[in-house]
């Protein structure tokens, strides 16, 4: 926490005098062993502050020092680590350097990720840690989708794993994501107009829902959809399902209310 609070203070300062300082450390705990290391998971922290108060071509050029141990840590026992790791991917994969260097890669491991680690129910830790590799898997498709082995079933998987069951802070960013790519034209890498149904769809299953959707999101919804053409919206609705199309119905309710109010 003080390390990112320094960067964010004052990046320049930081790059120049401490970080040639705390590099070495991170080196040395990376370097040893994988397991039962506190030192692993206070790099993975110090990488998230790093990508996150400074970020740029800074942050990129750390890569070689933390990426390793990022997928490392996808595969630790410890879900702190696995959180930490999924973190760091959801900051770094939002670089377009991130695609050809480390994509497939990330794809591959946050999906074995998910295949490995089912928390339980009571398990805050270990569910927070699976949300945070579900947003990471997000924000590889939003940002590299040409990189995804397999599109249609990535989506499928994270379509199924949402909302985010603890992580709600998160979970909030996810659905800001996927609305804002949503209204791109031709949907932007959602990649497909099937997509973009599937997508909203699902959020205006989380409309009304204060856990899940901010009352900013459910305002820019209900205008968003309120201001489409009949004619798309006719269209929009048609592949949403029953549940869906009712959820809509009352979203284009309340955009209507809100303008005779107004």
């Amino acid at each position: 926490a003080i390390l990112g609070a320094c960067m964010k203070a004052s990046p320049e300062l930081f790059i120049a005098h401490v970080l040639p300082q705390v590099r070495p450390y991170m080196e040395k705990w990376f370097a040893g062993p994988k397991s039962n290391n506190p030192g692993r998971l206070l790099g993975l922290h110090i990488a998230v502050d790093f990508s996150e108060h400074i970020g740029g071509q800074h942050a990129v050029a750390l890569w070689p020092l933390f990426m390793e141990a990022v997928f490392d840590g996808l595969k630790s026992d410890e879900a702190d680590e696995r959180l930490a790791a999924a973190f760091n991917i959801v900051l770094a994969a939002q670089a377009p350097e991130f695609g050809p260097q480390f994509a497939a890669h990330a794809y591959a491991a946050l999906g074995t990720a998910l295949q490995s680690f089912k928390p339980k129910k009571n398990d805050e830790d270990a569910q927070r840690a699976t949300d945070n590799v579900i947003a990471a898997l997000i924000q590889l498709c939003l940002s590299h989708p040409h990189t995804c082995p397999d599109l249609d079933l990535c989506w499928q998987t994270i379509i199924g794993k949402l909302p985010l069951k603890v992580d709600t802070e998160e979970g909030h960013k996810v659905h800001r994501k996927l609305f804002v790519e949503a209204q791109k034209p031709n949907g932007g890498n959602l990649g497909s107009m099937a997509r973009v149904a599937q997508v909203l769809g699902y959020l205006c299953e989380v409309y009304g829902k204060s856990e899940n959707c901010e009352e900013e999101l459910q305002h820019d919804m209900a205008v968003a959809f309120a201001a489409l053409p009949q004619s798309t919206l006719q269209a929009l609705t048609a592949q949403l399902s029953a549940k869906q199309q009712k959820k809509m119905e009352r979203i284009i309710g309340d955009a209507a209310a809100a303008q005779r109010s107004s």
